[in-house]
């Protein structure tokens, strides 16, 4: 399945909501999604 993280960084939370549409939209395409802030993602 495929998947994807949507990485974004907001202050005043405009941004943080486009995000997450951006997620809602992939998920409704059945596939995986998260939002991930910029200061909290890792790469593994």
């Amino acid at each position: 399945m495929p998947k994807v993280v949507v990485v974004y960084l907001s202050t005043s939370g405009n941004t943080k909501a486009m995000a997450n549409a951006i997620v809602e939209g992939v998920e409704s395409k059945n596939v995986e999604a998260v939002a991930m802030n910029f200061h909290e993602g890792k790469i593994y």
